[in-house]
């Protein structure tokens, strides 16, 4: 049974149809994904993509996403205050080598570790956070790496739940 699927687009010229493939692909194969690693060849990762991928596997406990381009509302499909129902499983995302909205991307964090007032669905939080060599971008300009990263090493210190 396939649990964890690890792909990417290392030989392809454009990412138009990987998404829609890739969904098709788990859909159809009916297996209860866990972990997802996605290498996306520096590729603008579009919004509809990136929520028909993780609607195709809603067990999703860990998500990986190498080298993408993630526009503000891409980063916002994972916010549990803008689409509480996707990844109610999710307890570790990742991105790595990527250019990624630092403001949308800080509340999509804090959207999956502070848990839901009770009387909510049961759903996990993250425990894990991997940031590895991004670009943030705050109002389309890049920001210092370290400067980035110092926003969620201080969500840490005050979650420690939360592995960074």
């Amino acid at each position: 049974m396939l649990c964890d699927l690890f792909t990417g687009l290392h030989n392809r010229r454009t990412i138009t149809g990987f998404f829609p493939e890739i969904s098709l692909w788990i859909e159809a194969s009916q297996a209860p994904l866990s972990a997802l690693s996605l290498h996306l060849g520096n590729s603008i990762i579009h919004h509809q993509d990136v929520l028909r991928l993780i609607r195709s596997a809603p067990v999703l406990e860990d998500v990986l996403l190498h080298n993408g381009i993630f526009p503000s509302d891409t980063i916002e499909a994972f916010d549990r205050n803008i689409n509480p129902e996707i990844l109610p499983a999710l307890t570790h995302i990742g991105f790595c080598g990527s250019t990624i909205p630092h403001i949308e991307t800080f509340n999509m964090v804090k959207s999956r570790i502070i848990p839901l007032p009770s009387g909510s669905a049961r759903l996990s939080l993250i425990e894990s956070l991997t940031l590895d060599d991004n670009e943030w971008i705050v109002d389309g300009i890049a920001i210092d790496k370290d400067e980035g990263l110092e926003a969620f090493r201080e969500l840490s210190s005050i979650y420690p739940q939360l592995g960074f």
